[in-house]
């Protein structure tokens, strides 16, 4: 990934969680055509980096663009952009749920799920999960407030 992130403790907690999201996506089907699980694959691989571009791809994997999207979503049940936004979505919430990341500011989560300009993510994130990035963590550490508040005041058991 060429994209710069925070150095140190925090560079290695964001590269930590991609790997492990990574880790955990579905695998190609042995019984998919070869186009479909090396798509799928370089997908995988590839999802979070700014450089991606999923046309480009599919054309090195031996696909047309448009009849592509259409066979790979008759294999997985999306279209590749489609795939690679759900993810960048979902990782993003993970990042900006993640306690270790709290202070990490919205424009570097965006970096790490691929978006070089901060507002093509928030607009993205408010389609996706219904309000902006920033308002998503809002929600999320009052939410965490509001808990440890209410643990606070339970009388002891």
């Amino acid at each position: 990934m060429s994209t710069a992130f925070p150095s140190g403790e925090v560079h290695d907690l964001i590269e930590q969680e991609i790997e492990c999201y990574k880790a955990a996506l579905p695998h190609p089907d042995p019984d998919w055509p070869v186009d479909v699980r090396v798509l799928m694959s370089q997908l995988n691989q590839r999802l979070f980096e700014t450089e991606l571009r999923i046309g480009e791809l599919m054309r090195q994997c031996g696909l047309r663009s448009h009849e592509a999207s259409t066979y790979f979503a008759n294999y997985i049940g999306v279209a590749p952009k489609e795939y690679r936004l759900f993810h960048q979505t979902e990782l993003a919430k993970r990042l900006i749920q993640h306690e270790g990341l709290m202070r990490v500011p919205i424009y570097q989560v965006a970096l790490a799920v691929g978006y070089e300009k901060h507002s093509a993510f928030s607009t993205m994130f408010k389609k996706r999960v219904g309000c902006p990035p920033t308002m998503f963590k809002i929600r999320l550490i009052k939410e965490m407030l509001k808990e440890k508040n209410e643990a606070s005041d339970a009388p002891p058991a």
